[in-house]
């Protein structure tokens, strides 16, 4: 049986609630705000479109996992935020600015990965994950099975400070294939966030269940038995594809290509 709390179940309750009133409605603005972006040549604004778009895709995912223990079309959603987290990189690598608010946000895209790559590694798609890590960052690494590479980049400690979190130290334990280290900190992470709870609950913790991904690919299994992270329901098979597209990614890309070749100028 999943371990629970009574915070918990309320706030899954006011899930499905919010699924079932909103949850289409801000994706379906979200995708209207990213098409009057490229429409107006708003370069300024296309990265945090794009990213708001990723976030809608990515919870529609957790809901479908939490809510529905659907997963392949978990996986779907899932596969569509991936989509649109590559575009955030590619938009990145190309030039363009991530600008939040009234300032530009120097957001460091490539060491916090993981809240983008997540998507991809859910959908078991690697190429569109790999867009996200690149090949030489400990997701990559882990992402490809070059785990001697893994470590030589890690600390040889998993308490060392260089590792900022929970998300971090698991990373660490899979890139050593240390099951007793993984299963500690898993554990570590689901206490946070439940210590957090009251500020901001999370019913389904897809970072957490990314990292179960890797570590399945590693070998690995997962002990921890919370409501957080459903592993079980985890497919084994890539997302199915066919027919998903990602609203205004065509014109995006168009975009990028046309920075790339000196026609557009930020």
């Amino acid at each position: 049986m999943l371990y629970t709390t009574k915070l918990l179940d309320e706030f899954y309750q006011d899930t499905r609630t919010y699924r079932e009133k909103w949850i289409d409605e801000f994706r379906d603005l979200a995708v209207e705000r990213l098409g009057e972006a490229v429409r107006g040549n708003d370069y300024l604004h296309l990265i945090g479109k794009c990213r708001d778009l990723h976030h809608r895709y990515s919870s529609e995912g957790d809901a479908f996992l939490a809510l529905d223990q659907n997963a392949p079309q978990a996986q779907k959603s899932y596969y569509l935020a991936a989509r649109a987290g590559a575009l955030c990189y590619d938009l990145r690598r190309a030039g363009f600015p991530y600008y939040q608010g009234k300032w530009l946000d120097h957001y460091d895209f490539q060491k916090l990965n993981i809240n983008y790559s997540k998507d991809g590694i859910l959908a078991n798609h690697r190429e569109l994950t790999l867009a996200m890590t690149g090949e030489d960052t400990i997701e990559g690494l882990l992402v490809l099975g070059r785990y001697e590479e893994a470590q030589r980049a890690l600390p040889p400690d998993p308490e060392d400070r260089r590792l900022d979190d929970e998300v971090d130290q698991c990373k660490w334990a899979i890139a050593y294939g240390d099951q007793k280290a993984f299963d500690k900190y898993l554990q570590r992470r689901i206490g946070v966030l439940r210590r957090q709870g009251r500020h901001n609950p999370c019913i389904l913790d897809s970072w957490g269940l990314a990292l179960v991904r890797l570590a399945h690919q590693r070998g690995m299994t997962c002990k921890v038995k919370v409501l957080e992270l459903p592993w079980e329901l985890l497919e084994d098979v890539p997302a199915e594809t066919a027919g998903l597209i990602l609203p205004w990614e065509k014109e995006v890309r168009e975009i990028i290509q046309q920075k790339k070749e000196g026609c557009i100028t930020i």
